[in-house]
């Protein structure tokens, strides 16, 4: 009788163990993954040589937001990445990622996207679709989030109002907002 009960907790113990196991697998797979498909690279004016030479999109340093959202529409239906050089992005309007996409930036202390527009103080990078993942970059100046969506996963971004000139901007969002 012990025998038969000794092995009933053996095999309990086995079965609560690969339970934890699976369970912290779980737990480390990410909740978003990042989006297959091709990536086009997107340089700011200020990039160097090398990361120009990458690119298949070159921005002028006014309203970069035209290139960066025309880079959307390059990739395909399925998804894709946007990755945006190191250098400053200077924008006067709204960005928007497709869904099933990336925007990529080379790094916060990298790439920046600087937003200035006297005229409209509401100009956010628009999540309005979903599976969309956003990494490495410092929005500054009249920028901001908003998100209007699911699955959305931002990740070593920075947002400020303080532009690339130190000058602390008026904007229509607050750093992140949700609807």
């Amino acid at each position: 009788h012990t025998v038969l009960e000794a092995t009933r907790v053996i095999e309990m113990r086995t079965i609560t163990a690969i339970l934890l196991l699976t369970v912290l697998a779980m737990m480390l797979i990410p909740l978003h993954a990042t989006a297959a498909g091709p990536t086009v690279v997107v340089a700011a004016a200020d990039a160097s040589a090398a990361s120009k030479a990458q690119a298949q999109i070159f921005c002028s340093g006014t309203n970069d937001e035209q290139q960066i959202n025309y880079a959307f529409t390059l990739l395909e239906k399925t998804g894709g990445t946007v990755q945006l050089t190191e250098g400053t992005f200077h924008t006067a309007s709204w960005v928007h990622p497709k869904m099933n996409t990336n925007l990529f930036g080379a790094g916060q202390d990298r790439t920046v996207i600087n937003v200035h527009n006297p005229n409209q103080y509401y100009n956010p990078i628009h999540l309005s679709r979903p599976n969309v993942h956003v990494k490495g970059f410092t929005v500054r100046g009249m920028g901001f989030f908003l998100i209007r969506t699911n699955n959305v996963v931002i990740e070593d971004v920075t947002v400020t109002s303080v532009d690339v000139n130190g000058v602390r901007q008026p904007v229509g969002g607050n750093g992140m907002f949700f609807i």
